[in-house]
């Protein structure tokens, strides 16, 4: 699927409540909303307008992925992925905190496309990629994005 100004497909999610997680979720969960964030504001036309996905959920679905990754839930990462992973989580964290002082137009397609902060996340999120060996396709090899 194609992604623009924010991601235009359906993550993949990990329930820590299912009985049976499929194998490997919560790493591919976390490769997507990288993959996601990397694409930010890049200005695609959407293939499919409806499954835009805001700034503000791009951000909540890194967070939650990073935290299953970082806790050991999905097995061992390295120091050198983890400090990736933190430092995209302390940038969100400065732009939580500087929403004060730049008001909600942060979290704007906008303000994804075009602010420096949002370029910051945007090659936090290549890093991130790059330290766990992915690359920004949107395929993942033996999983089918879902259809909206």
């Amino acid at each position: 699927m194609a992604a623009g100004p924010n991601v235009y497909r359906t993550f993949v999610t990990y329930d820590p409540h299912d009985d049976e997680p499929v194998p490997g979720a919560q790493m591919r969960a976390l490769r997507w909303s990288l993959q996601g964030l990397a694409k930010a504001g890049s200005g695609q036309a959407p293939l499919f307008p409806e499954q835009a996905v805001s700034p503000g959920e791009l951000a909540t679905s890194f967070e939650q992925a990073a935290a299953l990754v970082t806790h050991g839930e999905a097995g061992d990462i390295s120091e050198h992925q983890r400090a990736a992973l933190e430092a995209i989580s302390a940038r969100f964290e400065t732009l939580s905190r500087d929403e004060t002082e730049f008001g909600v137009e942060l979290w704007t397609e906008a303000a994804v496309a075009s602010s420096e902060q949002w370029t910051e996340v945007r090659r936090l999120a290549m890093d991130a990629l790059d330290a766990f060996g992915w690359s920004t396709s949107d395929e993942i090899p033996g999983v089918e994005p879902q259809a909206g």
